[in-house]
């Protein structure tokens, strides 16, 4: 997977040397798109530790992504994970993630679903989609924290306004069983059919099976509620 955006290099090596953490981050992200310079990931190693060093978290996830790599570059999961560690804890939302997966499925780290929902929610807290649906789900399944399908919904709903599709496909079956939420097979069936323009499978099976227990003027007014999510 390429991590790495395109980004401006206008003034970056001159800035870069002089010392500035986020040029020299920059430089490295040139390094490893190898825009505008031939692609050389120890070049980009050397420049976001140097950023690292003055405490840049976007240098720091940027090393975990490196170390994470399953191509270009040896694959080091405990690297890897103290990166994420040292990003996160600066408030770095994809680092706080990352470090949460690493956590889940016990790579370079040993397995802890407790920590890992501290850190997806954290990330969750901050916008991330991916985080939103993961820390949604462990609440729902009480695994690492107390089962809780109220704060599980707050947390899909987010992703699912935002047009997650996993969050949507999650929140729906929440509305369908009124499982920590009010039974609402209206909002069910919109959010299910947001989740299906998507190319859900799952979400087209849900749905066409709540159909089958509701009105046509129900399914109308889902249909038209279908439309305000993205």
């Amino acid at each position: 997977m390429d991590h790495f955006n395109r980004i401006d290099d206008t003034g970056v090596e001159a800035n870069a040397a002089a010392g500035d953490p986020v040029a020299q981050t920059r430089l490295g992200v040139l390094y490893a798109r190898g825009q505008g310079r031939p692609r050389d990931f120890q070049e980009a190693l050397r420049w976001w530790k140097l950023a690292a060093a003055q405490g840049h978290a976007d240098a720091m996830c940027n090393l975990g992504n490196l170390h994470d790599m399953e191509d270009h570059y040896p694959q080091d999961h405990a690297e890897a994970a103290r990166w994420y560690r040292l990003a996160a804890e600066r408030g770095h939302r994809k680092a706080q993630f990352n470090l949460g997966i690493k956590l889940e499925h016990a790579q370079g780290v040993p397995r802890d679903m407790t920590e890992a929902a501290r850190w997806f929610r954290a990330a969750a807290d901050q916008g991330d989609q991916q985080a939103q649906f993961n820390f949604g789900l462990q609440c729902v399944q009480g695994n690492g924290v107390p089962r809780d399908s109220t704060l599980a919904a707050r947390y899909f709903k987010m992703g699912a306004e935002a047009g997650e599709r996993a969050c949507q496909n999650s929140l729906a079956v929440l509305h369908a069983t009124g499982d920590g939420v009010p039974l609402d097979k209206t909002r069910a069936y919109a959010l299910w059919t947001a989740a299906l323009r998507k190319g859900d499978g799952q979400a087209s099976r849900n749905r066409d099976h709540l159909r089958q227990t509701m009105s046509s003027d129900e399914v109308r007014r889902a249909e038209e509620l279908a439309a305000i999510f993205k």
